[in-house]
């Protein structure tokens, strides 16, 4: 059984002169039901990328955090981020279906326009670096065969590619930062005034 809905709307806390809050209960159970366990941290993961700018961090400490307290299985963690994003879209759906239909409740759409702009800013993320992201905050390496990659590097004898020792060989240093001045930018600009 899970919950199907935890969010901040949703979560009843405690004394407010102590903090942080200490959580001491959830509200509206008409989403809760039978399924995927991982569903519930994939639901409250979807709720903490609402109103914020960065793409996965948010879910990902979410992620993280229940994994600490019910482990996540592999297969499980690579279902979060499509699960994330069909949350995402649901309330999206179900905003703009009680809005044609005329609902005149303002707590039907509270979320839609911050999670058409989780949806936006997901969208820019790639599966498998979500799914990496994801791994990590659970604990895992960001790639399962990345510890056997690696092991395999620190054993290889490579040749190298080119017919000198970087870490010895006379360079040039080419600065292409944002403040370069070889890309014509003046340095007295990021001087602070006296």
């Amino acid at each position: 059984m899970i919950h199907g809905d935890a969010n901040d709307h949703n979560v009843i806390v405690g004394d407010p002169r102590v903090l942080p809050r200490p959580v001491s209960g959830l509200v509206d159970f008409g989403d809760m039901h039978h399924g995927l366990l991982v569903a519930e941290p994939a639901i409250a993961a979807a709720y903490a990328l609402l109103a914020r700018r960065t793409r996965s961090a948010p879910a990902a400490a979410v992620v993280g955090g229940y994994h600490e307290r019910l482990s996540l299985e592999d297969d499980e963690i690579a279902l979060v981020f499509a699960l994330v994003s069909a949350r995402l879209a649901v309330s999206v759906i179900v905003s703009a279906t009680r809005t044609r239909a005329g609902a005149d409740d303002h707590y039907a759409s509270v979320s839609e326009t911050p999670a058409w702009e989780a949806l936006e800013r997901l969208d820019r993320v790639h599966p498998r670096f979500a799914h990496a992201v994801f791994r990590e905050a659970c604990g895992r390496p960001p790639l399962a065969h990345g510890p056997r990659l690696a092991a395999w590097l620190a054993k290889a004898d490579a040749a190298s590619v080119l017919e000198l020792d970087l870490r010895s060989a006379k360079h040039l240093v080419v600065d292409l930062s944002i403040g370069s001045s070889f890309l014509g930018a003046d340095p007295r600009n990021a001087e602070t005034p006296s």
